[in-house]
């Protein structure tokens, strides 16, 4: 652990973005169940983490 960090603005918004792409990409999961829509939201996921 260190000591004395201090989380920055910037950290903030990306841990914000993510929980908002990471939302949508469960509703759509959930509005289209199909092989594709699953595909879809797998291939996105990843390529969101891998970004």
């Amino acid at each position: 652990m260190i000591k004395n960090r201090k989380i920055s603005w910037l950290e903030l918004f990306y841990d914000l973005i993510f929980a908002v792409v990471f939302s949508r990409l469960t509703e759509s999961l959930l509005e289209h169940q199909t092989l594709t829509g699953f595909i879809n939201a797998i291939l996105t996921f990843f390529w969101l983490i891998w970004g």
